[in-house]
């Protein structure tokens, strides 16, 4: 069984919006240079470090549906995804 191109695609496209959610809801890393002004409610809660489970989940969810409309989710993923798909088809299945 081979995988085709838009599979790989695909699954590196969901891998890397939800790692992009995960770090968006339980690291400050993406907040450190964004004004306070400029962060929502949960966001700065993150970034205080004072988020409750409800405020992480709900900023998850979020971060997770918009990278649906993020440019840099979709480069990441045909990245990861053409490197995961030459590695398997050149190495692999030889």
């Amino acid at each position: 069984m081979t995988a085709d191109f838009w599979e790989v695609f695909l699954l590196a496209f969901i891998i890397v919006a939800v790692g992009y959610a995960l770090l968006a809801s339980l690291s400050p890393v993406l907040y450190r240079r964004k004004a306070l002004g400029r962060l929502t409610k949960n966001e700065l809660k993150v970034k205080q470090g004072t988020a409750t489970l409800e405020n992480r989940m709900d900023l998850f969810v979020r971060t997770f549906f918009t990278s649906l409309f993020t440019f840099q989710v979709y480069l990441l993923a045909l990245l990861l995804g053409t490197c995961v798909y030459f590695i398997f088809k050149y190495t692999v299945h030889q």
